[in-house]
């Protein structure tokens, strides 16, 4: 029973982030081709369809009532697909990013995490990393710029999202990803995602609970004196002024700069390259 609530708790987050981030009447971007660059480079959420109590209400309402499921009991919301990062841009990933002995494309189907808060791993600094991630594979902002993408443009989306997800649904973002997958439209081309949404709560207007959830992810958002910075910061202020929420957003940003601008910020290391071990 506890974990049918939590289930249920969380598609309910999952509903309000959805709509806070897909108004009604949005239009729907246009679907890129395999070998074209995004034309609309907004992050959107994989749509939402329904919550089922169990596995038998869910095979009934698609008519697959004579597939029998393994425990059938356990709740289900359903959500679309994230596909993974269509051949032709996986490919200049793999061939220019993956260490040599992970060069085989037909091993690899992944998204890639869009980390716009850092320029390189801090591995690479000093000598080549022992840790790879091939499955939710870092891209930090010169391998976005080297792909063809263009981080002002892209750091503006990702503040215009956080802000509607803070001011619209009024939730912290914690633990949220954005990643680069292949689009649920034309299945060939690529596309723009924000995920994971478990971890998010009300903030009741609390600038500090918000702020902390910000810094303790992973580096999806660029920092002050960095490329996209500006961008992001006047999309996510415009998004709060646009919600009545400009004084929240103001004091969200100031103590982002503040912090960011600190030697704890530098000295607390996230978004390491990690996963499979290099022996």
């Amino acid at each position: 029973m506890a974990r049918a609530e939590e289930l249920r708790s969380e598609s309910e987050l999952y509903k309000k982030v959805f709509k806070a981030v897909h108004p009604v009447n949005t239009p729907t971007p246009p679907s890129p081709n395999e070998d074209a660059l995004l034309v609309d480079l907004t992050f959107r959420v994989p749509k939402f369809y329904a919550f089922y109590e169990n596995a038998k209400a869910l095979s009934e309402h698609l008519a697959l009532s004579h597939i029998p499921f393994e425990n059938h009991e356990n709740p289900i919301y359903a959500c679309r697909r994230v596909w993974p990062i269509p051949p032709t841009f996986k490919d200049k990933i793999i061939v220019n990013y993956f260490p040599e002995q992970f060069q085989s494309k037909e091993e690899h189907e992944f998204i890639a995490r869009i980390y716009l808060g850092q320029t390189a791993s801090r591995s690479q600094s000093t000598r080549p990393s022992r840790f790879f991630n091939a499955n939710n594979f870092p891209l930090y902002a010169p391998r976005i710029e080297e792909l063809g993408f263009d981080v002002c443009v892209l750091a503006a989306s990702m503040g215009k999202t956080l802000g509607r997800i803070v001011h619209v649904a009024n939730l912290d973002p914690r633990d949220i990803e954005f990643v680069l997958g292949g689009s649920d439209q034309s299945y060939v081309g690529p596309d723009l995602f924000v995920i994971d949404f478990n971890q998010c709560s009300p903030h009741n207007d609390n600038a500090e609970e918000i702020v902390r959830s910000i810094r303790i992810n992973d580096p999806y958002y660029p920092r002050p004196g960095m490329k996209g910075w500006t961008q992001f910061r006047d999309q996510y202020l415009l998004t709060a002024r646009e919600e009545n929420k400009e004084t929240l957003g103001s004091n969200v940003i100031e103590q982002l700069e503040k912090y960011w601008s600190s030697e704890s910020a530098v000295e607390e290391g996230r978004g390491l390259e990690q996963g499979i071990v290099l022996m």
